[in-house]
């Protein structure tokens, strides 16, 4: 079974992710004081846990590039769209191998490692020597198996030997990695997701050289993955709870994105109300309508470029409103269309929807807003709700 490398982040995609920063200096100095128990060796592993577009990525990324001052060096895996942990494996390894190429600016033959491993197993013999006196012995065991995987157990194998590799590779260079395996709640749809998880702990008890940081948009599967007392990663991650940003949190996007833009309390508290307070959406919004900066914001700018944040972002909105179960979607569609209370909702159902709702409050989907009444957390997941609702409507 013949596999493709994954695309990862490099150090400029990593950079232009995060040119905007802002209102996480707790969450960030956490992470950094955690930098000298990797330079002893002696890893802290965290899980950052909150809904989409909440600024989890941009957190664990900005901690990654700032930590190379002290030898590590940040990879970077988005799992968004991988399908197995062999994918997974394949990616860490060509991110620890590329990103420590840029990051130290030290030359390697990992075109070596690289470009044979997309050969058959008797065209990469000769070069496995010198892969080895490269990037270390595991170097050869993982790229001989990943060249010739026939079974489903093998995907496990691969990625106990990216991960050997990884820490082989760091103690031969005499660097550390900071692992990011970003919206890792996709592991859910892979075939062998608890046999992973288990394989990845077993190598993290082992190995003094590569922090691990998991993040991802499933609370539900986040909690239950690392926190709960089953799961094979309890008690080896710190939690990282996020939530949104305040008024004075939008306010501070602003300043940094136009510092000579004039705006009002009533301009900074309408991009907050528009966006929850959803730091991404805050960046995006004000993208749309700063192409040539702006001297000043008025809500009608603000409107616009909320709009055309809408428009960008409803195709994966819509993706991931179809992998909801049914009567959870019933529930939002219910809040979409003006049913705030408990008792509007249920009157939509034959049966008591509290488990769809607590569901919904669980995976951060839902806010309680008082007593019995609920709103939608993601803005725009309300608005192609509510468009959708609209459309139905209007055919029938």
């Amino acid at each position: 079974m013949l596999l493709k490398i994954m695309q990862t982040f490099n150090r400029k995609m990593m950079e232009e992710k995060i040119r905007i920063f802002g209102n996480r200096r707790e969450e960030l100095d956490n992470l950094n004081e955690s930098l000298n128990s990797l330079v002893q060796g002696k890893p802290r592993h965290f899980v950052i846990i909150g809904p989409r577009r909440i600024g989890k990525t941009h957190l664990a990324i900005k901690y990654g590039l700032g930590a190379f001052r002290e030898g590590a060096v940040p990879i970077y895996v988005d799992c968004l769209f991988l399908t197995s942990w062999a994918e997974v494996a394949n990616a860490i390894v060509e991110s620890a191998i590329g990103n420590y190429v840029e990051f130290s600016g030290k030359k390697i033959d990992a075109d070596a490692f690289l470009v044979k491993a997309g050969t058959k197993v008797s065209d990469i013999i000769s070069a496995i020597k010198s892969v080895e006196a490269e990037i270390g012995s595991e170097a050869g065991q993982y790229l001989t198996l990943r060249v010739s995987m026939e079974k489903k157990s093998d995907e496990i194998d691969l990625l106990r030997k990216a991960l050997r590799l990884a820490s082989e590779f760091a103690e031969k260079k005499d660097v550390r990695f900071i692992a990011i395996l970003d919206e890792i709640q996709h592991a859910a749809k892979f075939e062998s997701c608890d046999e992973g998880f288990a394989a990845i702990r077993s190598e993290m008890q082992f190995q003094s050289r590569i922090q691990f940081i998991f993040s991802g948009s499933s609370p539900t599967f986040m909690r239950e993955n690392f926190l709960g007392k089953s799961a094979a990663l309890w008690k080896q991650v710190t939690p990282f709870e996020m939530g949104e940003f305040t008024v004075d949190g939008v306010e501070e996007i602003i300043k940094k994105m136009n510092p000579k833009a004039k705006f009002g309390d009533t301009e900074s508290k309408l991009l907050h109300d528009l966006t929850h307070g959803m730091p991404d959406y805050v960046v995006k919004t004000l993208e749309s309508i700063q192409g040539a900066e702006v001297d000043s914001l008025d809500p009608e700018r603000i409107r616009f470029g909320f709009g055309k944040v809408i428009e960008s972002e409803a195709r994966f909105v819509e993706y991931v409103l179809d992998q909801i179960p049914v009567d959870q979607l019933k529930v939002l569609n219910a809040i979409a269309s003006g049913k705030k209370s408990y008792r509007d909702i249920a009157a939509m159902f034959k049966y008591p929807p509290t488990m769809a709702i607590r569901d919904l409050e669980r995976d951060e989907i839902l806010k309680k807003e008082g007593r019995g009444r609920y709103s939608i957390r993601d803005p725009i997941v309300e608005k192609v709700l509510s468009k959708s609702i609209t459309e139905e409507r209007g055919c029938g």
